[in-house]
């Protein structure tokens, strides 16, 4: 039997998973000629056994693991505007059909656990709600006086205050 060189070259195999169940086969049934000859065609060469290109070249998000394994999107905390109008759905729900309707409408499309209060301007329900119509008229419309917030400008401006004061008063 003549082996040629050439052919042996082309024969070196990178993986043991291109020799399928053979390997597995000599082992269990004792064949060690088979499964000696099966561990030199594998290549020894680093390089080319070294995964070199990542398993998963897909950028791996959350919100594609979300859709691969159909997870529903987290519950929010804090309510946005949605969460007001799903939240009185619920309510309805509740007074319609009973709790069970509204546990599974909750389950369905959850809201959050905290309700900050709506529009108030980052301040607290009990200050905004104290503040005098105008006060809030103008938190509303987004118009803030400068001057008003100006600590280095402050003392210039009671100073000049008072001093017209004291000028309408001699006149």
């Amino acid at each position: 039997m003549q082996i040629h060189t050439h052919t042996l070259n082309k024969t070196h195999l990178i993986s043991d998973t291109q020799l399928g169940g053979d390997l597995n086969l000599a082992v269990t049934q004792g064949r060690r000629s088979d499964f000696a000859l099966m561990l030199a065609l594998l290549s020894n060469d680093a390089v080319e056994t070294t995964q070199i290109v990542p398993a998963y070249l897909e950028n791996i998000s959350d919100v594609n693991l979300r859709k691969q394994f159909n997870i529903p999107e987290p519950v929010f905390l804090t309510a946005k505007e949605r969460d007001y109008d799903l939240c009185s759905k619920q309510a309805d729900a509740f007074h319609q059909s009973g709790i069970t309707s509204t546990r599974l409408n909750h389950c369905i499309t959850p809201v959050a656990l905290y309700f900050p209060a709506f529009r108030t301007h980052n301040l607290g329900e009990d200050v905004y709600y104290n503040l005098c119509g105008h006060q809030r008229r103008k938190l509303d419309a987004g118009v803030i006086n400068t001057t008003e917030l100006d600590p280095v400008n402050s003392h210039n401006l009671l100073t000049f205050a008072k001093r017209f004061q004291e000028r309408q008063t001699q006149v």
